[in-house]
């Protein structure tokens, strides 16, 4: 029982940290000190918001529906609460990150408001690329990826 207690906190702590408003990432062993304690198989998250309550309770081995308002969510629901296999290999990252294309809607549209001009250019290639994808977890994996760096970024 120890080692599969612990086996599943080491899966959790791989879980990425964010600075959502109202994650309960500080409090989640708290969370599941009362809820250990009912019988159930399938957890329904009706404001995933992080995904940290439905990350853990997904180590718990537990079924997961989840729910938000935001598109971020839902994509970081995909790719981690929905997806356990899928993994974006070492082609698909090259192909990402240099594949030439010609969309400038970032550039253009918040040209001076978040970024620089060059990181504008980034966001519009990768950005692109990913829609490239034809596997949708691949494209959810990279897309959360891409949304978390920007929101590290920006103070």
């Amino acid at each position: 029982m120890q080692l599969e207690l612990q086996s599943e906190l080491d899966q959790f702590s791989r879980f990425p940290g964010s600075r959502y408003m109202g994650s309960k990432n500080k409090i989640i062993n708290e969370l599941w000190s009362i809820l250990r304690n009912y019988n159930f198989d399938t957890f329904f998250d009706a404001f995933a918001g992080s995904n940290v309550v439905s990350y853990f309770i997904k180590c718990q081995g537990k079924e997961l529906i989840t729910n938000d308002f935001m598109k971020i969510s839902y994509l970081a629901s995909k790719a981690i609460i929905e997806n356990s296999s899928i993994k974006i290999d070492g082609n698909e990252i090259d192909f990402i990150l240099t594949n030439k294309n010609k969309s400038n809607f970032i550039s253009k549209k918040f040209k001076d408001l978040y970024f620089t001009n060059s990181e504008n250019n980034f966001l519009d290639k990768v950005s692109s690329n990913i829609f490239e994808l034809q596997n949708e977890y691949k494209k959810a994996i990279a897309l959360s990826a891409l949304v978390r760096a920007c929101m590290k970024k920006r103070p």
